[in-house]
């Protein structure tokens, strides 16, 4: 039997996460996913590690330089809700809210909010 994780150990993989992110890193990534993760976004709805991380890698190819600042992160029960601007260029940004729900130590649901 699995245990809860605990607020700091979400925060934890919730900034892990962000910096595999920003890395474009699709096997560290992985590693912080559930077999069954669903991402929903404004643009995408993916759901099964293989189609998250293919969504992602589509994202790393047609905007190179894309990033996330995190500007905040505060944890209730098993969700990560994390503020960040989303770095498009240097002339581009998108505020969004980030809500990231766990499982077992692993990310099983991201979905993102623009602002």
């Amino acid at each position: 039997m699995h245990s809860e994780p605990t607020e700091e150990k979400m925060k934890k993989i919730a900034s892990n996460y962000f910096v595999a992110w920003n890395d474009h890193d699709l096997h560290r990534l992985k590693l912080l996913f559930d077999e069954k993760i669903v991402l929903k976004d404004w643009d995408i709805y993916a759901v099964g590690i293989d189609d998250v991380l293919n969504a992602n890698s589509n994202i790393f190819k047609n905007v190179p330089d894309i990033k996330v600042e995190v500007l905040g992160m505060a944890v209730n029960q098993k969700k990560v809700f994390a503020e960040i601007k989303v770095l498009i260029s240097e002339k581009e940004s998108i505020d969004v809210v980030d809500i990231l729900e766990f499982e077992n130590d692993l990310i099983r649901k991201i979905k993102a909010f623009k602002c």
